[in-house]
């Protein structure tokens, strides 16, 4: 079997039965020292080499079950304090007695988010490991699931996968704001299976995951109704004939309909809030996005004729990043709306990076230089907690060598 063939195509066979007895008495020796190094690296192996419908779940729990202990340590400051104080109110209220109070961090126009709160809080009784379980599983297993289908569509299996879901989890959306901005990080990553959903076909599905994710944040709906439209575009083939003059007039009349809001807005009672300076986008991070972007646009130039490459997926998601990325340009004055539609980008920076696997996966046909990108993604996610201004008992590397039981304790 090629090594290719691990990359992107046939499930592994192993030549000798002592093959799979030697890399479990390895992962059991690595699990006496590091047990939650051993837990990820035996879901990214599962996932990498074996049969998918065993790896899929495998890495999956991996990912979710780490993360959960990470965040289970963070101390409780910023919007997570009242998150969780709310979530355990929801053990003893009624939601609708819950929703009719009011206060400022109720938003009863976005009541599928706290009927999600109230049914685990009620299951739980209040329990917040259980709440930081449910939230992990809400936004990086909605996530995974429509990363998977998507990989799927554009032929990318095995290694091409792990690497393509690591950097996306990792890498992709913002671990230290997953804990602070949950709603719309739910949201985001219910916008991300909608654009799947979309290009799949399964337009019924989109429909009520647009009603959904419009209940769980309404910021929701602004990336959702851009998706629609492009989606709708790429049914006419005048479209595709003449894409990039498309890719120019959505840059062009996003730029615009940004600026004329703004300017609309600077003249309303909202312009207070709207200027509020809740924050800001690091160049390194605009630099990163652009980037992505090229890659993206320029996998529909290079490879575009390809049978397997999945040309609808990518120009679709380029169209909506081209528009929604203008869009936010033109309403760069207004600071609080310009910072938080900005997190939606971060669920489709895996394009780039799915662009990028595919190519080497198919063209260049070696897999060694891209699964560097496993290790820059946890890098990522090292340097950003250092950055973050909230304490987590440690960094990533920490906790990844730190014993199970030192985890669970801190959580009890």
């Amino acid at each position: 079997m090629s090594i290719n063939n691990l990359f992107v195509g046939c499930e592994f066979a192993s030549s000798s039965k002592y093959h799979d007895i030697v890399l479990i008495f390895l992962i059991v020796l690595l699990a006496l020292i590091t047990p939650w190094l051993a837990v990820l690296t035996m879901g990214v192996l599962a996932r990498g080499i074996f049969n998918e419908r065993i790896g899929r779940p495998l890495l999956a729990v991996a990912i979710i079950s780490f993360i959960s202990v990470f965040n289970g340590a963070k101390q409780l400051d910023g919007d997570l304090v009242w998150y969780i104080n709310d979530y355990m109110k929801l053990s003893h209220m009624g939601l609708l007695d819950y929703l009719q109070a009011g206060g400022s961090s109720i938003r009863i126009t976005e009541p599928l988010y706290y009927a999600f709160s109230f049914v685990i809080s009620r299951m739980s009784d209040g329990n917040v490991f259980v709440f930081i379980i449910a939230v992990s599983c809400a936004i990086y297993y909605t996530y995974i699931y429509a990363l998977e289908r998507l990989l799927t569509r554009y032929g990318l299996r095995h290694w091409g996968a792990v690497v393509c879901i690591v950097f996306a989890v990792m890498a992709g959306i913002t671990f230290t704001q997953s804990f602070q901005l949950i709603r719309q990080y739910i949201a985001g990553s219910i916008l991300f299976l909608f654009f799947v959903f979309l290009v799949e076909g399964k337009n019924k599905k989109a429909m009520i995951l647009l009603l959904l994710g419009t209940l769980v944040h309404n910021s929701f709906v602004v990336p959702a109704v851009i998706l629609l439209g492009c989606r709708y575009l790429w049914n006419h083939l005048w479209v595709k004939k003449h894409y990039f003059f498309v890719l120019l007039a959505l840059l062009t009349s996003g730029f615009l309909i940004g600026d004329y809001i703004s300017s609309a807005i600077s003249t309303t009672i909202f312009h207070a809030a709207a200027f509020k300076n809740d924050g800001d986008i690091s160049m390194q991070v605009i630099i990163l996005d652009v980037a992505l972007f090229l890659i993206s646009l320029s996998g529909l130039i290079l490879i575009r004729k390809h049978p397997v490459f999945d040309v609808k997926s990518s120009a679709v998601a380029v169209m909506f990043l081209a528009f929604f990325g203008a869009f936010l340009f033109g309403i760069h004055d207004l600071t609080l709306f310009l910072l938080r539609f900005y997190f939606f980008v971060e669920w489709f920076r895996v394009i780039g990076i799915i662009t990028l696997v595919w190519f080497m996966a198919y063209r260049v046909k070696s897999i060694f230089p891209i699964l560097l990108l496993i290790p820059l993604s946890l890098l990522m996610v090292q340097l950003r907690v250092d950055k973050s201004p909230w304490d987590y008992g440690g960094g990533f590397v920490d906790h990844l060598v730190r014993p199970i039981w030192w985890s669970v304790d801190k959580l009890l």
